[in-house]
């Protein structure tokens, strides 16, 4: 055997099995979740997880997702329909954008993003919809459209040209919490429609 060819063997050995360990992972989390989960990033790996416990028991939720992405052109798209479901999602870094999708009864989405040019884009249909959201960073923006009964939601804009936009379909809206802070604010909510 040529000198070296066993530290070479073993390094070749290592990578493959770090190789397929990833990806033997991210197919059994395919297969055996319970939602379905789009994720585009550019640098950053994520750190996503579905639980079965801890939060979700104590809401009895179906879906439970819980992903951080730190970095820069972090992109996360999110689809769940059942009867619950539970999203919080944590984006740190530049040019962060989300999208979410949540079709059920008693839902929760919890957004949390720092960084420049945030956008959120979500689209709510149900029952006991709870709806968080909080940006900081420069040129923010959010759309959000809801349809259901029994809704609550808080949002937080802080930085510069800060843009919210809510449509809000149905009945009994338990209450909003909007705080914007920053230069060239647009808030357009419309209710009840």
């Amino acid at each position: 055997s040529p000198p070296g060819g066993n530290f070479l063997l073993k390094i070749f050995t290592k990578s493959l099995m770090l190789y397929l360990n990833k990806y033997i992972w991210c197919a059994l989390f395919l297969c055996f979740s319970s939602f379905v989960i789009g994720q585009n990033y550019n640098q950053e790996d994520q750190l996503l997880n579905q639980l079965n416990y801890g939060l979700a028991k104590a809401i009895e939720g179906e879906n439970v997702i819980s992903a951080i992405q730190f970095g820069n052109e972090n992109e996360l798209m999110i689809s769940q329909f059942s009867k619950e479901q539970v999203a919080i999602i944590q984006q740190v870094g530049v040019e962060n954008i989300l999208e979410a999708v949540q079709k059920g009864n008693r839902q929760i989405i919890e957004i949390f993003q720092r960084g420049d040019l945030n956008f959120v884009e979500s689209a709510l249909n149900g029952n006991n919809i709870s709806s968080s959201i909080h940006q900081y960073g420069d040129n923010n923006s959010l759309q959000q459209e809801v349809i259901g009964n029994n809704k609550s939601f808080e949002i937080t804009q802080v930085g510069n040209d800060n843009e919210l936009i809510q449509i809000d379909t149905g009945n009994t809206t338990s209450g909003y919490s909007v705080s914007q802070v920053g230069n060239g604010m647009t808030v357009i909510i419309q209710s009840g429609l």
